[in-house]
């Protein structure tokens, strides 16, 4: 097989149609062209006779690297002398290395030498120890000093103590590693299938934020802009006392909370039983009361108890 751009010596036959033989001194009556991948010239060089007693009708032409690049060659052409043809010669080329088998630049053969594949119980052998200046971590250089270790001992023991292994079951040995994987995925496993892009907006599940989510002092005043804080405020005072009732969050329903305070100025009363004022829940079902404190002058009641004492 010819080897892509590379110069090449080829040999073509003159063949007497008359005669029935090839056809000798004929080298002058030759005009020959090199049709290289479809495109037709005439060679650089001239052709020449072989041999004309021992091999009749044999000529030679060598080809330069120039016309040798390309795949296919045709060497092609014609006779002045009658009944003399020049027979077609085609060539095919491949991109192979110049360089001999093993040598800098040519392929890459089998065996101990240097620049040769070593090839240990059918796997080929890396000799990292050769690979100057590819390696620098201490993890690599640990196992590049090794490395004659891994291959000179046999056994599957000694193989195992040279790479650091102390045992022959593999599952013993990566049993911490299966930890620390289960470990990651129970937090993945958490991440939505299509989580929200930076600046979108992100939708919560249900319950997905809890008071034990937050850590002391996760929000600061900073982090929460005053729009925000009024929008909150808002809600606060606007909520109706029948939907705090209904809510089950909080501690329970007591006078002495913001609600209770709410309670006393709007549903509540002196009349219900005496010598207490009773406040009502919004359903006018009694929340609790408070004791009142009488008198006889002008002014029939003087006081009413501490709610954090009823």
């Amino acid at each position: 097989m010819a080897s892509k751009g590379q110069s090449l010596t080829v040999q073509y036959v003159a063949w007497d149609t008359s005669a029935n033989a090839g056809k000798t001194g004929d080298v002058g009556n030759h005009t020959l062209r090199w049709v290289k991948d479809g495109t037709s010239a005439a060679p650089d060089n001239s052709p020449s006779e072989v041999d004309a007693t021992n091999a009749p009708g044999i000529y030679k032409l060598t080809l330069t690297a120039d016309e040798c690049n390309c795949w296919v060659g045709t060497l092609c052409g014609k006779s002045s002398t009658s009944n003399v043809s020049i027979m077609p010669l085609t060539v095919t080329f491949e991109q192979l290395p110049t360089a001999a088998p093993a040598a800098s630049g040519g392929l890459i053969t089998r065996g101990t030498g240097t620049g040769q594949l070593q090839v240990y119980s059918g796997a080929v052998r890396l000799d990292l120890t050769q690979s100057v200046g590819l390696f620098s971590s201490p993890a690599l250089g640990w196992y590049i000093s090794n490395t004659s270790a891994i291959y000179t001992n046999t056994t599957g023991a000694a193989q195992r103590a040279a790479v650091g292994l102390a045992s022959a079951n593999l599952d013993a040995q990566i049993g911490g590693l299966d930890l620390l994987l289960d470990a990651i995925k129970a937090k993945t496993d958490k991440i939505p299938a299509s989580p929200a892009a930076v600046g979108s907006e992100m939708s919560l599940a249900e319950d997905a934020i809890t008071a034990a989510t937050f850590a002391d002092n996760a929000i600061a005043a900073v982090v929460i802009a005053a729009e925000a804080a009024n929008k909150l405020a808002d809600h606060i005072r606007r909520r109706k006392q029948a939907s705090v009732e209904a809510s089950n969050d909080g501690d329970e329903l007591s006078l002495s909370s913001q609600y209770g305070a709410i309670q006393q100025m709007q549903n509540a009363n002196t009349t219900a039983a005496a010598d207490k004022l009773t406040v009502k829940k919004t359903d006018d079902t009694a929340l609790g009361t408070l004791a009142t404190t009488d008198s006889s002058g002008a002014d029939p009641m003087t006081g009413i108890s501490n709610p954090q004492d009823a």
